[in-house]
């Protein structure tokens, strides 16, 4: 009974990848990482041996049979992705997203255990303007300063706020260090102001891109990306005022004992004739007509 037993190294392999949208799971045109290194831990934690991810992304750790962990150090700007999501274990990413170090793994001999992963993601940043738009455009133009102080928030799919944030002296907001995601911006329109219009003209660079609520549409934030020029413009509405009237000798002039005629539709007609909004005289006779700045005529509907 001189005998002998005999055993192989066993290998893991895995890669590291670029997790766009922080899923955890890699999909197309998520892009290989190389240059992240994979250590192999034993039992104990002490570190076995260790590897670079190459130009494909992939890494090979080899050692003979027994326990261990893959332990993934993250490169500096990035993170680790969510672990074990998704039910493919060959695209998701097997690290835990705090230690960057993946469940334990019972190594054979001659055994290889593929597809040990690590998805990795960089924050991403939205960034913008809050501006006066004097003239209702829709468009930042000469002249037409930001506004410092006003309130700007970020919100997920949920329509929750992640974060907070004022304009500065200039107008400029900006959000860093912002999960991968799909989001939207909020902003708080000044005392008596009104947004302007949405996505006018052809330079994104110089238009207000929110509602009339000072909400953004919709942006996606993928790893590393920046997303900049993301403004709200808003105005002080204008106002149009005036009466009717009985004029009782139809000369156009109001005169002593020539009642106010309560009632009357007054319309404001923009430039193309559309109506825009309307108002009835009160018991004075009075109306009031208010608008974004611009051309306007008044139409009074005869009772």
């Amino acid at each position: 009974n001189v005998d002998a037993g005999l055993w192989q190294n066993g290998n893991i392999t895995g890669r590291a990848f670029t997790d766009l949208n922080s899923d955890g799971v890699r999909q197309t045109g998520e892009a290989v990482l190389p240059g992240v290194t994979a250590q192999l831990l034993n039992a104990a934690g002490t570190v076995v041996t260790s590897a670079t991810t190459d130009s494909s992304g992939n890494y090979s750790l080899s050692a003979a049979p027994g326990t261990y962990t893959v332990k993934f150090v993250t490169p500096t700007g990035y993170s680790l992705s969510s672990q074990d999501r998704g039910s493919d274990d060959t695209l998701d990413s097997d690290a835990s997203p705090t230690t960057g170090v993946t469940t334990a793994i019972t190594l054979t001999s001659g055994q290889t255990v593929a597809n040990v992963d690590a998805g990795l993601w960089k924050t991403a940043t939205v960034s913008g303007l809050a501006f006066t738009d004097t003239n209702g455009d829709g468009i930042q133009g000469t002249g037409e300063a930001g506004i410092a102080g006003q309130s700007v928030q970020l919100l997920n799919t949920a329509g929750t706020v992640v974060a907070t944030t004022t304009t500065g002296s200039n107008g400029a907001y900006s959000f860093g260090n912002v999960t991968p995601g799909t989001y939207q911006v909020q902003f708080a329109a000044a005392s008596g102001t009104s947004f302007t219009a949405q996505d006018q003209g052809s330079n994104d660079a110089v238009d207000s891109d929110v509602g009339s609520t000072g909400r953004s549409a919709a942006i996606t934030l993928t790893s590393g990306q920046t997303v900049a020029n993301l403004s709200a413009g808003s105005f002080m509405p204008a106002t149009i005022t005036g009466r009717a009237f009985t004029d009782l000798n139809s000369d156009g002039v109001r005169q002593t004992g020539e009642a106010v005629l309560s009632g009357v539709t007054a319309q404001l007609l923009n430039a193309a004739g559309t109506v825009v909004t309307s108002a009835t005289t009160d018991s004075s006779g009075n109306y009031s007509l208010s608008a974004a700045p611009g051309t306007y005529t008044v139409k009074f509907v005869t009772p």
